[in-house]
């Protein structure tokens, strides 16, 4: 492989190991927590303080941190902890959110290009578009936000909204 000594004066990782490095001989998408986890790992992240009494079974919600998401029926917040689903709060508030369209124009044309310069091999553009789509991924990640509000006297109220969705979801405080 030959390599130019501008990449190396810059270690740009990137063009010195143009193939991905795999220590243990499997690639990531063959780990089974990769292989049948969700889709987007960018949820939001919710705290909750205090062990909640679920119901007359003893059956808890232990303190900790919790990842929530909507389910795809859209019925349901999932409170997800270590790739695992731990409890389903039901939604009675929802809206549909009108979209940023500008983000989502830049980010097809953005992919448009990529896909050109893929089949032209031309490595510093691809870079260059793979940096500006991780800015837009973040923007997006930077709009998803969730709340955990204990000081309703009989509700814990769980508060979600994204580019998409606002969604309420509560569990009844026994």
């Amino acid at each position: 492989m030959i390599t130019d000594y501008i990449t190396v004066q810059n270690n740009d990782e990137r063009l010195l190991f143009p193939y991905e490095r795999y220590k243990s001989g499997n690639k990531n998408e063959e780990n089974p927590i990769y292989k049948y986890s969700l889709p987007n790992s960018k949820y939001p992240i919710i705290i909750v303080p205090d062990k909640i009494l679920l119901d007359d079974k003893l059956n808890y919600l232990n303190p900790g941190y919790y990842e929530v998401a909507i389910s795809d029926d859209e019925k349901f917040l999932l409170l997800i902890q270590a790739k695992k689903l731990i409890l389903k709060v039901y939604i009675i508030n929802f809206e549909k959110k009108i979209k940023d369209t500008k983000l989502y124009e830049e980010e097809a044309i953005l992919k448009e290009k990529l896909e050109e310069f893929k089949f032209k091999k031309k490595k510093k553009k691809i870079l260059e578009i793979e940096d500006a789509l991780k800015i837009i991924e973040r923007k997006k990640a930077f709009n998803i936000k969730a709340q955990f509000i204990t000081n309703n006297p009989k509700y814990y109220i769980i508060q979600y909204e994204d580019e998409n969705y606002k969604a309420t979801g509560y569990i009844s405080k026994r």
